[in-house]
């Protein structure tokens, strides 16, 4: 690695990061709200042609919010973790029952922090997670010197998409390198005030770490990238090595992303800032018209009276009234804003939560309800299909950085995430109603059995579901059961009527 970098090479970004990076941060702002976005409202408060400029700014004082798609994120996040998944890690190892309660040396457990994941992909449509050991400062002599010092207790951290700026695939989309910015502010108590800029740079093999003094601390709340060098400036190699996962020639840093399609709130982004937009300037005239202006029609000046009694003096074919707008208006700004309100939450397939209060009955009905949420329920397993098979190749960086073998790796086991509409029950009421047919076919009583199986076992893996078949199968039929349980009870009544007559003959012999 060299010594030392031009930040402006160093500094380079993705193309994908360039694209949206800026968007990144403006749906960081609307989904916070609050002082964060009133800070930063001239990004979404759009000025109109030849507005005074008085006018404008005293819209921005009087600027307002309605976090529509904070609720939609919170709903969602909330909903996927209600109840947090089952993991199985097949290691009798200690260091693994620590880890899910501690997976990032800050106490913050596993499921915990994929919470933090989920959020990321929903916002901003993907999270880079980080997998890696704790560096030595000497080296160790040998495995057991290296696990005492603890260099092989794997940890996780998550990055935030604003800050990996660059990053390269190989043929196959596996993640070659990464380059990570981030801030470093100063620790010490009423030490500088000087920040620190961190590029820290990620391949196959191994890592490297270079900083540089920052300009200032403009932009710390909405992201480093808004911390621009000096173009002439260079960065300094302070570390440098193999990383956690360099005999293994993978990358520590992995991406998880959602499908276009799943990126919610990207497909709402317009809208909400129509929404705002449309609120705001709603806001502000009913405000304005609130503070209506006194009109005198009148071909003399008026008399106008001030003391302790007050009073206008017209003439005898004046006329006075206040100036008002009529309504029509804000009538339709109302009706816009309730349609923008209804499609942002229908584009979050949450259409009951977008209704006002003003729906019809059948709307408001708790089978409505029902039948509303089974989209955003359909969405909820989708993320969770995904979010098991990624906690799954998270779990096997854990275990590869720790020194497990690696043929247990494909025995982790994740399960929850399901949000099916009673698909399990479904399958079992539909296999009951055949089975009362009566059909005599044990393929068929085999093949409902197994439906029933696969459904129940869904979200645990397909070697366990391949061996309740394999059991299925091994089994007797209901049938075949009933069959065997009739001839085992013919059998026991036959041996009690043959003691009985066996009492018989013997009493019988004796005499008495």
């Amino acid at each position: 690695m060299k010594d030392q970098i031009a930040v402006r090479e160093l500094d380079r970004k993705h193309p994908t990061f360039d694209q949206y990076a800026i968007s990144w941060e403006n749906i960081d702002l609307l989904a916070e709200g609050g002082i964060r976005l009133q800070q930063h409202m001239e990004r979404f408060l759009i000025k109109r042609m030849k507005e005074l400029f008085d006018v404008y700014q005293e819209r921005i004082k009087r600027f307002s919010y309605t976090p529509n798609v904070g609720t939609c994120v919170g709903w969602y996040e909330a909903a996927l973790f209600r109840r947090a998944p089952e993991i199985d890690i097949p290691d009798a190892d200690p260091f693994y029952t620590s880890f899910l309660s501690d997976c990032n040396r800050n106490g913050v457990g596993f499921v915990d922090l994929w919470r933090s994941i989920y959020k990321q992909m929903l916002l901003m449509g993907r999270s880079w997670v980080m997998v890696d050991c704790p560096k030595a400062n000497e080296e160790p002599a040998s495995l057991l010197d290296e696990r005492e010092m603890g260099l092989d207790q794997a940890y996780c951290v998550v990055y935030d998409p604003r800050q990996v700026i660059n990053w390269g695939v190989n043929q196959y989309g596996e993640i070659d390198w990464v380059l990570i910015k981030t801030l470093e502010q100063p620790s010490d108590f009423l030490g500088t005030d000087k920040s620190t800029l961190v590029w820290t740079y990620y391949d196959r093999q191994q890592f490297a770490r270079y900083e540089a003094a920052a300009d200032d601390n403009r932009g710390l709340e909405t992201g480093v990238d808004r911390l621009p060098p000096q173009s002439d400036q260079f960065a300094k190699l302070v570390d440098s090595g193999p990383h956690a996962l360099a005999k293994y020639n993978l990358c520590p840093l992995r991406l998880i992303e959602v499908s276009s399609n799943l990126w919610l709130t990207n497909k709402v982004y317009l809208a909400l800032i129509d929404y705002l937009n449309q609120e705001n300037s709603l806001a502000f005239n009913l405000f304005m018209s609130n503070l209506a202006q006194p009109i005198v029609f009148s071909d003399t000046d008026p008399q106008f009276q001030v003391g302790e009694s007050t009073y206008i003096k017209l003439g005898q074919n004046d006329k006075f009234e206040w100036s008002e707008p009529a309504g029509r208006s804000y009538v339709a700004s109302q009706a816009r804003l309730d349609g923008l309100r209804q499609e942002i939450y229908r584009s979050f397939y949450l259409q009951a939560q977008g209704r006002s209060s003003n729906a019809t009955a059948s709307m408001q009905s708790g089978f409505s309800k029902e039948l509303d949420m089974m989209p955003s329920n359909d969405i909820l397993t989708c993320f969770g299909d995904q979010l098991r098979v990624e906690m799954k190749n998270v779990l096997k960086m854990v275990m590869l950085a720790h020194g497990a073998d690696a043929d247990k790796l494909s025995d982790i086991q994740v399960r929850g995430f399901r949000f099916e509409t009673k698909p399990a029950t479904e399958a079992a009421a539909l296999a009951d109603e055949i089975q009362a047919l009566q059909i005599p076919s044990r393929t068929l009583e085999k093949e409902l059995q197994k439906m029933v199986a696969r459904n129940a076992l869904e979200d645990s893996g397909d070697d366990l579901i391949k061996t309740a078949c394999d059991e299925i199968d091994a089994a007797p039929t209901i049938a075949e059961q009933q069959q065997a349980q009739g001839a085992q009870m013919f059998q026991q009544r036959f041996d009690q009527l043959n003691v009985r007559q066996e009492a018989r003959d013997e009493i019988a012999s004796t005499g008495t």
